[in-house]
């Protein structure tokens, strides 16, 4: 087996009585290809203190547990205690594998059991034992940093584990609360934690006054555990001033949205007027016989057991009537006599696209398509209406069926990006493309280039008013190849 030799050159000491066994180990040591200036061997715990106080730069230690004036763990304490930052590795008889645990958890790097030393698992012992001694340090230097920042940091800062019990607080956050460091000491924070969340918090400060503090929470690891870092900012002195710009930000947004109702009435009143009293019809006519569809199914579900194939069919059965009913509502909000909407929900995009990919899925094999989804591997959690851009999808997706009725090999993309700080799904087909003349009404309510019966001329229209409801964006490109790529850009943080 050809062992790396480790670059730097390395110094041992050997605390070893037996002189076989010392001999054995060094000639291991010389058959292997750790690059090693020199192994002092000596064979008592005196011996080996006395040489770490003259030289406490060794690499590393190989110490035999039993020396004539010391056995097991004490053997392994006394050299410990003077030589705690070097990496040791514990030579053991098969009778001291009952303590070799303890002596691990003690700070040991390693041990090596007499007889079965050979100079590729004794290179690879030392390689393992010095690389883990520096991972050691390093990691006590980074708390040491990280505690430095703290304590000199001036916004008040909390360290807690993941149960909420106080580690560790700096004096920024004593003179926050107006209270000494030993007040804190195994106290249990109370308030729950959402990392990456920032909150506003009361606190009785001083002079029993109140306190407005915003406090952020941000994951961390914290003495060999997970933590969380809480941040805190006094902002009492802006509080009046900022709910005052709210009360204004309010009366001002009230005049907006009037200004808008007032602005679209007057775009759309004739058209929207013929098309909100039909809806209206349609709507109280078709939501009856779907809620009954709804109470048939759940009689069915009570009835079928889980185990059942028919049980899931009953499940999507529901959830698109449901979603039909939905779709009705939003025929609705967009002819302005419509409920309003449901608050919107923080989700992955990709679910609500497998959704539709899904429901899909019958007419995409059926009309033979070769459908190519890309989704970006990491992509954040978005808020938006479900169910409206569940619309929205299954609009394009269908648009791009639709305009491969005609093409002999027909070919669907599907993909999703994720930059700066906005995700964008793109809907790309090969198909027939959009007519020059007409690219300018598209979005028009009401227009379509399909034949009669085909299209309503609304499904374009709806979709762009819910994503410009989601702050985003609707575009599209004619693709050199022939065909049309509709694309929409959705920003992470924006929602109505």
């Amino acid at each position: 087996m050809n062992i790396t030799a480790i670059s730097a050159p390395i110094t041992i000491l050997l605390i070893e009585d037996n002189p076989g066994d010392a001999f054995l180990i060094q000639e291991h040591i010389e058959d292997s290809t750790l690059n090693v200036i020199s192994v002092q061997c000596v064979a008592r715990i005196q011996e080996a203190k006395t040489r770490l106080k003259k030289n406490a730069n060794f690499d590393v230690i190989l110490l035999d547990l039993n020396l004539p004036d010391g056995h097991g763990m004490f053997t392994f304490e006394q050299i410990y205690s003077c030589s705690s930052h070097i990496p040791i590795i514990a030579l053991t008889g098969l009778d001291d594998e009952l303590i070799i645990g303890d002596i691990i958890s003690k700070g040991a790097q390693d041990y090596l059991i007499k007889g079965a030393v050979h100079p590729e698992n004794l290179a690879r012992a030392i390689r393992y034992a010095i690389d883990r001694k520096k991972a050691e340090q390093r990691l006590r230097d980074s708390e040491a940093r990280f505690r430095m920042l703290i304590e000199k940091n001036p916004y008040a800062i909390l360290v807690v584990n993941e149960q909420g019990s106080v580690l560790f607080n700096n004096p920024a956050f004593e003179a926050l609360f107006d209270r000494s460091q030993k007040d804190f000491k195994d106290l249990l924070f109370g308030i729950p934690l959402m990392s990456d969340h920032t909150s506003e918090i009361n606190i009785i400060g001083k002079n029993a006054q109140q306190v407005i503090a915003e406090m952020r929470v941000v994951e961390t690891f914290f003495k060999n555990q997970k933590a969380h870092i809480l941040l805190f900012h006094d902002i009492t002195n802006h509080y009046l001033l900022e709910k005052d710009l709210k009360e204004t930000a309010s009366q001002l947004q009230t005049t907006l949205e009037q200004l808008k109702k007032s602005q679209a009435s007057l775009i759309e009143s004739e058209k929207l007027k013929a098309l909100g009293t039909m809806t209206a019809g349609v709507a109280h006519e078709l939501n009856n016989p779907m809620t009954g569809i709804i109470q048939y199914v759940q009689y069915c579900l009570k009835y079928t057991e889980k185990s059942n194939k028919i049980y899931p069919v009953l499940k999507d059965i529901k959830n698109e009537t449901k979603r039909c009913i939905e779709i009705v509502d939003n025929l609705l909000t967009f002819s302005r006599q419509g409920n309003k909407k449901q608050a919107p929900v923080k989700t992955n995009i990709h679910l609500v696209l497998d959704r539709v990919l899904k429901l899909l899925s019958y007419r995409v094999e059926k009309e033979k398509i070769q459908l190519i989804v890309d989704k970006a591997k990491k992509i954040p959690d978005i808020r938006i209406h479900v169910s409206s851009m569940q619309q929205v999808f299954m609009n394009l997706l269908n648009n791009a069926i639709d305009a491969v009725q005609d093409v002999l090999h027909k070919e669907i993309q599907i993909k999703t990006v994720y930059e700066d700080n906005q995700i964008r799904i793109s809907f790309i087909d090969n198909g027939c493309g959009i007519r020059e003349d007409i690219q300018n009404e598209i979005y028009d309510p009401f227009f379509t280039s399909k034949p009669v019966g085909k299209g309503t001329g609304l499904g374009l229209s709806i979709s762009k008013s819910i994503i410009d409801n989601h702050f985003g964006q609707i575009a599209y490109e004619q693709v050199l190849q022939g065909g049309t790529m509709f694309t929409v850009v959705l920003p992470v943080d924006g929602c109505m």
